[in-house]
């Protein structure tokens, strides 16, 4: 008899390995994908393009400036994520930059480049932003690691990017590299369509299982959809600050890191060197995210 009970117990637990480690791995590889690939990327493609299309450099970065308008829809983004989840969000967004991307292999005229860019760019909110309510759906306890780890992933798709795009121009051409990104991020989102999930109910059917944070309950998981109002958050300082903060560093990101492959092209690096600078600068940008990441479950994320 015992060992009936036994049994039948096994049998009803659940098997297998927490999918929310699933969840966060799609996440890390789609912000790599996303913002990596296309900011850190984006240098260099300057110099190609100056010598195909005789294009000056302001007129290529002025994608640049397009990209930073597309990110103001990202409060309607945020609004999208809410009705219908992270998942759909996620997979949208990565196609829409897919898309953006295979479109530049084919272009022509200075036109459709920025047309094209604007695609690209008005898909690259909602990755990130879609990540920000997974990790704190799947890992409630642990979130600021957890993000740390999932936000790390732009700077290491800025590692891997460089070296990669680097070598598939050199042998294929512009072109090339514009349809390999967009083959890459074409995979990553129907990867996030299959492998994504993010309603309580499926964070309560894996909390049995190997690996699962502890703790993981509904009322631990029911926090993601909770907390302020727009109209509440917009009357706190909290808020003005981290918005302050964040458009500060997007400026940085934007205007700078775009432009050092071209920079370091025009003072005549070779393309081992460039893309050994580019990948160290990443690899800081990796490290600082996963010990700020740790340390603000300890210290607050206001410290950190």
């Amino acid at each position: 008899m015992p060992s009936e009970i036994t049994q039948n117990s096994s049998e009803n637990s659940p098997r297998g390995i927490y999918k929310g480690w699933v969840v966060v791995a799609v996440s890390f590889l789609s912000i790599g994908g996303s913002i990596g690939f296309a900011q850190y990327g984006f240098g260099l493609f300057i110099v190609p393009l100056q010598e195909e299309f005789g294009w000056t450099r302001t007129q290529i970065n002025f994608a640049i400036t397009l990209g930073v308008l597309a990110h103001f829809v990202s409060p309607l983004i945020g609004r999208t994520i809410d009705v219908f989840g992270s998942r759909y969000v996620m997979a949208v967004s990565l196609g829409f930059i897919a898309v953006g991307f295979f479109l530049r292999s084919t272009m022509a005229e200075l036109w459709q480049f920025y047309l094209f860019s604007l695609l690209v760019f008005t898909g690259t909110p909602g990755t990130g932003l879609a990540t920000g309510r997974l990790v704190q759906l799947w890992f409630p306890g642990t979130r600021g690691r957890m993000m740390g780890f999932v936000t790390a992933g732009n700077n290491f798709g800025g590692m891997v990017s460089i070296p990669v795009l680097t070598l598939v121009i050199a042998f294929g051409g512009w072109r090339s590299g514009f349809l390999f990104t967009a083959i890459f991020l074409g995979v990553l989102s129907i990867a996030s369509f299959i492998f994504v999930r993010d309603g309580i109910e499926f964070v309560l059917r894996e909390q049995n299982k190997r690996w699962a944070p502890r703790g993981l309950n509904q009322y631990s998981s029911k926090k993601v959809f909770d907390g302020l109002s727009v109209r509440s958050a917009l009357l706190t300082r909290a808020f003005w600050f981290i918005a302050t903060g964040m458009t500060l560093q997007q400026f940085v990101r934007t205007t700078l890191v775009t432009q050092l492959a071209a920079h370091l092209q025009d003072i005549q690096l070779s393309p081992d060197k460039i893309g050994l600078c580019l990948s160290v600068l990443a690899f800081g940008g990796v490290a600082s995210k996963i010990i700020f990441g740790r340390v603000s479950e300890n210290t607050t994320a206001r410290w950190a």
